[in-house]
């Protein structure tokens, strides 16, 4: 090979040797995915995007020191969306369009692989098609839209940049044995690896790639690199393991497989995943959960092929293996052998695939590629029609199903169009009709979830909370003791219940389940809220604060007990102390107008008629039709002496409380 040939194919690696291709590839994946642009929050963003205790300095230090202050001991992850929430605050434009930069790139760093992975075994144009066609399959397939439409998920987006970074830098350690570079993988490996614990597969994942280029020759050389990625590998997926069981609660009957059921399921998955790639229809947030049982015995065969396939092929793997057992490794974590929550609603979705679909779309890239070269000079314009129509095709339907991710109503009633027994479909819908006050039809939705799986404690709790909503109490109560029946340690159902009861002021009893609520989560802020409330409302002003203190605490954003805090320590005549509490919860929420009636309250009580005036002024900005805030802004005019303002204001609140 001569030195021109050699500059050839290294120019070749580079995406920017492709401008316009590159140009390209950004413009349609960017048209395909334009509803995002205009998506909110969906289900589970809440526990990614950080709450407000995690945004300061100390929250990103328990991000990293606490195994169980996320759902997921995902530090890089949640970090990043520490930073991102530092720049967007809680705007979901800003997290969609980081999620979707982020699937680029990844599109772009896999054109630098393939091309990597290719150089001196096809001819560069080969290489380059097979390249850019992979890249534009994975960033326009329909299947990728539940990963990069949902902001829970940049997990995958964010580890698979890291992932692709690491095989690219291995690749050229392998060339030089350069301890720098081995470093440099090494790092981004476990940058991966503490985005998102599926990337443990990328050290078998490269001896794979190794057996298919060199057979057994460096497979040594490789083995010893990969050696420490593995066994860090092995114990961060271990620990992610046993996090899913006992920290975000994968255990129970819904996942009492025994190891032939679950070889059973991995063949089921395997087949439905490929079957997905191969033709997109009927993508669905919740898919239908499979009855496993022996008859299905094809998962068997399936993975009996596939190791005989790799024992008959151990000298050196032809490409089709090597994708097809690529696709296998990195799908391995999701194939059914390990517990993981969503599991009780369905065992697969189409983002657990994210990352293993990378290895087909080579696949199928390199296989219309060898189609096309073999096409004659005259007929190869009937290639460039095909490309068109196909990324035209996969373009369209991803636009339209990213416009299904827009809100919860629309992919909630999507799912059920396609899943009508999706009982956790039924129960978010649910949940939305509620905030949206329509709380008739939340009922029936939240019963159609229990009808489908009556096991299922949320739904029972929020049943009840609807019918709380609608003073049936009996029926309330009846829902929350049947929640806690399946699930004892669901201290929501018990806080739910005790608030249930301090609306019809039964504070004793409400205090009553507050405490089983505590005992069940420790440290809680929203608990000691509201018992601090309970006993505020009892007279027992000690207690209260004692537990308003503790809310502040474990939430210090948290501006509700500082206004509570403050009215409690005026009632014990420490109106010194108390200003503070007050100025702090409107900083902390200016659109609280609460928080300027207590203000108000205390300052009236004290003899500060002008003060309280102005503090109830303020609740009124953010308040106007609040007959109360009228009615005590109305008591001040009267004390400083403005009868006609006074009766005015008197006026306006008794005009508000007759239409509300």
């Amino acid at each position: 090979m001569n030195n021109q040939t050699k500059l050839n194919q290294r120019r070749g690696l580079g995406i920017f040797k492709d401008p316009l291709l590159c140009i390209g590839l950004i413009a349609i994946t960017i048209i395909s995915y334009l509803p995002v642009f205009s998506a909110g929050f969906i289900w589970d963003d809440e526990g990614h995007v950080p709450r407000p205790d995690m945004v300061n300095w100390e929250g990103l230090k328990q991000i990293w020191l606490n195994w169980t202050y996320t759902q997921q001991y995902y530090p890089v992850l949640n970090s990043f969306f520490w930073l991102q929430y530092q720049c967007f605050k809680y705007i979901p434009l800003g997290y969609h369009s980081v999620n979707l930069v982020l699937h680029i790139l990844i599109a772009l760093l896999l054109v630098i692989a393939v091309k990597k992975l290719l150089a001196g075994r096809v001819s560069e144009e080969s290489a380059s098609l097979t390249a850019w066609l992979s890249a534009a399959l994975f960033a326009i397939h329909p299947v990728g839209v539940e990963t990069v439409a949902w902001i829970s998920e940049q997990k995958n987006t964010l580890s698979t940049v890291f992932y692709l970074v690491a095989l690219i830098v291995f690749f050229q350690f392998q060339k030089k044995r350069s301890l720098g570079l081995y470093v440099s993988a090494t790092c981004i490996f476990i940058l991966a690896i503490l985005s998102k614990s599926v990337t443990v597969t990328l050290p078998i994942s490269i001896l794979l790639i190794s057996l298919w280029r060199d057979g057994y020759r460096n497979i040594k050389h490789d083995l010893l690199a990969l050696l420490p990625w593995i066994v860090v590998g092995c114990t961060v997926g271990l620990g992610t393991a046993w996090l899913e069981t006992h920290h975000v609660g994968a255990q129970g009957s819904a996942f009492e497989l025994n190891f032939l059921e679950r070889f059973i399921l991995a063949g089921r998955i395997i087949w439905f995943y490929v079957a997905k790639l191969l033709w997109p229809s009927e993508l669905m947030f919740i898919y239908p959960r499979w009855h496993i049982d022996y008859s299905q015995w094809y998962g068997i065969a399936l993975v009996s092929v596939l190791l005989i396939t790799l024992i008959y092929y151990r000298n050196r793997i032809p490409s089709i293996v090597l994708c097809v057992f690529g696709f296998g490794v990195s799908l391995f974590p999701a194939l059914g052998f390990f517990n993981v929550y969503p599991f009780v609603f369905s065992y697969v979705a189409d983002h657990f695939q994210y990352l293993a679909s990378l290895w087909l779309f080579v696949l199928c890239a390199g296989f219309i590629t060898a189609c096309y070269s073999k096409l004659k000079i005259n007929l190869r314009i009937f290639g460039y029609l095909f490309f068109v129509l196909l990324l035209s095709f996969l373009g369209w339907k991803t636009y339209a199903y990213s416009k299904t991710f827009s809100n919860l109503d629309i992919l909630y009633k999507s799912t059920l169009a396609k899943n009508p027994e999706a009982w956790l479909a039924h129960d978010n819908l649910g949940v939305e009709l509620a905030k949206a006050g329509e709380i008739t039809e939340a009922i029936e939705q939240y019963q159609l979830a229990i009808k489908y799986n009556p096991n299922y404690a949320h739904s029972h709790n929020n049943l009840a909370n609807a019918y709380a909503k609608l003073g049936m109490w009996e029926n309330a109560e009846k829902e929350y003791s049947k929640a806690l029946e399946i699930d004892s340690s669901f201290y929501e159902t018990e806080l739910n219940w005790g608030n249930s009861l301090a609306d019809r002021q039964l504070y004793d009893l409400a205090i009553t389940h507050y405490v089983r609520a505590l005992k069940i989560n420790p440290s809680d802020a929203q608990i000691e809220y509201h018992l601090g409330s309970a006993y505020a409302n009892l007279g027992n002003f000690i207690a209260a604060i004692e537990h308003f203190k503790a809310a502040i605490k474990y939430n210090p954003e948290f501006a509700e007990p500082e206004a509570n805090l403050g009215l409690a320590l005026v009632f014990i005549h420490q109106e010194n102390l108390a200003w503070e509490h007050f100025d702090r919860a409107v900083k902390l929420n200016s659109y609280y107008p609460e928080a300027h009636g207590y203000w108000g309250a205390a300052l009236a009580q004290t003899g500060r008629f002008s003060e309280a005036l102005n503090q109830y002024k303020e609740a009124l900005k953010i308040n106007p039709n609040s007959a109360e805030f009228h009615y005590q802004a109305a008591q001040m005019l009267k004390q400083l002496g403005r009868y006609d303002e006074s009766y005015a204001e008197l006026m306006r609140a008794h005009e508000l409380a007759l239409r509300h």
